[in-house]
Order: C-alpha cells, then sequence, then structure tokens
C-alpha cells in the first residue's frame, strides 16, 4: 500500500506535544531524556518565544509522522521591519522518509506565510536538507565564517603529533606566532566605562538595540523581552552575559558560553553587539579574562557580519582557520517589495550563532 496517501498535513493543536515526543523518541532513541526535561524545552522552545511559532505536523491515522517546525522573527530590513519564520526542526520518522513529505509540508507552511503577510524564510539546514531547500527556492546567502582565539595552544595541537618533541615544537611555534602576528593589544581606555555581569536585561537594552541596529541592513529584532528569552530562561543552560554602560546607558552587550569538543574545552560567542569597535575591546577582553580563568582552551564566533565589524575581532586575536567554514545560510522569499540580490547580498546581513537554534 502506498503510504503517501494516507498523511495529511495540518497546523499543530493543543496536546500534540505527546505525540510529538513519540515522533522524537523514535527518531533519536539513544536520547535517553525524560518528557519532563523534554517538555520543558519545547514549552520553551515554542510557547515563551516572544514573537510566536508556527508548527505543522504530518499525520496518519492519529500517528504524528513528520514535524516542520518554525520561530516567528521580526527582521529589520533596510528602513522597514517585516515578519519572518526562521526554520528550527525537520523531522520525519525513519519509516516514512523519502516520500516527499518534509517538502509538502514546507510548501505548505510557503502558502500559509502568504496568507498572514510572511514571505521571508530562513535557515541553517543540515547537509542533508540543503539541496532539498535549494530545490524549494531557498538560495545560499553564505556559510557563516568562523573565527577563533586561541588560548591553551599545548591543549590544541597535542592531538595533532604522538610524540613530546614534536608536541614541543609545534607549542613553541604557535606560541611564537600568537606573541607575535595575533596579539591583542591593550584594551583603549574608555573613560566611565563599566562592565558588568548580569542575570537578564533590562527595558535600557530597547533605546540601545534600536539605535545600533540601524548600523546593518538586515539585522533580527533585539528588545529586552526577545534577548531574555534567547539567554537567560533556556532550560538547564547557562550564559554567561555582560553589558557595557556609562552614566546608566547601555553602550554594549556580549552573550557567551562553554562547551566541550572532546577533550578540549571552548567558549562559543552567541552575541556581541556594540556601539563601538573600542566597546567591543571591552567586552572581548572581559571575555578572555574569564576564558583564561576557567581554562578555556579555545574561544570561537560564528557569523556574517562586514569587515568593520570583525575588525575588533581581529585586533583581539582571533583568526580564521582554512576550510572551517560554519552552517549554511539559506533564505527564501516570495515578498515583491524586497529585491532577491538584496538579500542574496551576504554583506547585508549581520547574523550570529544566537540568531540560530544552537544552543
Amino acid at each position: 500500500m502506498d503510504k503517501q496517501q494516507n498523511w495529511v498535513i495540518r497546523s499543530f493543536k493543543k496536546d500534540d506535544e505527546n505525540k510529538i515526543f513519540e515522533l522524537r523518541r523514535a527518531i533519536r532513541p539513544e536520547r535517553h531524556y525524560t518528557k519532563e526535561d523534554w517538555l520543558k524545552w519545547w514549552n520553551w522552545s515554542f510557547c515563551e518565544i516572544p514573537s510566536g511559532s508556527r508548527i505543522w505536523l504530518a499525520e496518519i491515522n492519529g500517528k504524528i509522522v513528520a514535524q516542520f517546525a518554525l520561530l516567528c522573527e521580526n527582521l529589520k530590513v533596510g528602513e522597514n521591519l517585516v515578519k519572518a519564520f526562521q526554520s528550527i526542526e525537520e523531522s520525519t520518522h525513519p519509516d516514512y522518509r523519502r516520500q516527499g513529505i518534509m517538502s509538502a509540508m514546507q510548501r505548505y507552511a510557503f502558502d500559509e506565510g502568504v496568507k498572514t503577510g510572511v514571505n521571508i524564510f530562513y535557515g541553517f539546514p543540515s547537509n542533508m536538507a540543503y539541496s532539498k531547500d535549494i530545490k524549494l527556492g531557498y538560495f545560499k546567502v553564505a556559510n557563516l565564517r568562523k573565527i577563533y582565539r586561541i588560548l591553551n595552544w599545548q591543549n590544541i595541537v597535542k592531538t595533532r603529533t604522538g610524540t613530546k618533541f614534536f608536541l614541543n615544537m609545534y607549542v613553541n611555534v604557535a606560541r611564537m606566532a600568537s606573541n607575535t602576528l595575533w596579539r591583542a593589544p591593550k584594551v583603549p581606555v574608555v573613560k566611565g566605562l563599566l562592565v558588568t555581569r548580569i542575570s537578564n536585561f533590562d527595558e535600557r537594552i530597547d533605546e540601545f538595540c534600536a539605535r545600533v541596529s540601524n548600523r546593518f541592513e538586515i539585522i533580527v529584532v533585539r528588545n529586552k523581552d526577545y534577548l531574555n528569552w534567547r539567554y537567560s530562561t533556556v532550560p538547564g543552560i547557562k550564559y554567561s552575559i555582560y553589558i557595557a554602560e556609562d552614566g546608566g546607558f547601555v553602550r554594549g552587550y556580549i552573550v557567551f558560553r562553554y562547551h566541550y569538543e572532546g577533550r578540549k574545552k571552548m567558549s562559543v560567542i552567541y552575541d556581541l553587539l556594540t556601539e563601538s569597535e573600542e566597546i567591543s575591546h571591552h567586552l572581548l577582553s572581559r571575555a578572555e579574562s574569564d576564558c583564561r580563568k576557567d581554562d578555556v582552551d579555545y574561544i570561537l564566533w560564528s557569523g556574517i557580519a562586514d569587515k568593520t565589524y570583525l575588525r575588533a575581532y581581529k585586533n583581539r586575536g582571533f583568526v580564521s582557520v582554512p576550510f572551517k567554514n560554519g552552517q549554511k545560510f539559506l533564505v527564501y522569499s516570495s515578498d515583491p517589495n524586497i529585491p532577491k540580490h538584496f538579500l542574496m547580498n551576504s554583506s547585508n546581513w549581520f547574523i550570529q550563532m544566537g540568531d540560530s537554534d544552537e544552543l
């Protein structure tokens, strides 16, 4: 019997979470999370986000066999604010793959988006989903760029060689290069600036984000509610958040957290937004100080930004590594008022890890 004739696409409704949890268990049986923990993540992801979400499901005889989930986002595009959908969850039951279910769900989402005035979709697809998305009409803007600040050369290079002699030689060469080519200068003096660790953002961040976002052509709109949802209320995850302020006015912020990659401890910068390169220096320096104190091996930033923005990273000793491209960034648009070439130009975008669903 042709299974494809049986599935239907519909919107999410209350109490579907239980069936979606069973779908998740079928897709990732090696993950032994409890239903309680999963529901915390689910509610945070799709119910607590200030701008809302949309979820479409494929169902067969009451059984959910696929999910296509989107976060509603507000984008500043040029001088206008537009609604957009970010694709963050595409999942199909193993028994129902290769039937075109996900492509059908995405086309359905495109049509439904147009009805509600949403014409822009974007996402960071896996290699498996990339070809499918291109066929559906998405276009590639760029790969997210990866840049690194190496703090512990010995731990970074010791997996590259098997002998202590060569290890010491590589470490010494790397340290010499780091101290000459990539040495960070002294932090510039900014009179009255105070860098403070916070647990959540207050209302002052709204004015700051609105003002600084004007530096970029296309950026996800940031405000107090969105930033607190994204970084202060994630179940089971703790981000380090610092703001730079002067006379009670916010002049920048940085968000980062630690991860492990095998035996290496890294710090990922999810969000850095400042009004000037000097402020970026102060916040990056403070983050590096924490990382050194906590024995971090390297710091990573990944995103899309112009050279002016990236200059602060370069001057703090961050470097690119050849062949280390980040995630692919794709966009779909049926908006007649926004030229496609404007959206395809990566220099118009400001995207960071915090703008994705990476936690």
